[in-house]
């Protein structure tokens, strides 16, 4: 449903504007990004094994809910950085 672009501008539209934001600023950096710097700005990750009985509720915990931001790592030199990404095909669709 997400690659559907009217359902993805539907869930985007709907986003609380602190998630909008965060999502924002990982698209105006490529659709990547350190996960502490999102974490800094927009606060903790509340996403976790049991989000159906108890749904995330911050920023960056509702935008992985709904599947436009994923978290893990990624090589840089000799160092794992963990990041936060948006999808390649979402940010295809985003307009990134």
């Amino acid at each position: 449903m997400l690659l559907v672009p009217s359902r993805l501008q539907d869930i985007i539209r709907a986003l609380p504007k602190n998630s909008f934001e965060a999502l924002e600023l990982v698209k105006q950096n490529g659709g990547i990004m350190r996960y502490s710097k999102i974490v800094k700005r927009f606060g903790g990750d509340d996403f976790g094994l049991w989000w159906e009985e108890n749904p995330p509720k911050t920023p960056i915990g509702i935008l992985r809910i709904h599947g436009l931001l994923m978290v893990g790592k990624i090589p840089k030199g000799e160092r794992l950085f963990k990041t936060a990404m948006i999808p390649k095909e979402i940010m295809e669709k985003m307009g990134g």
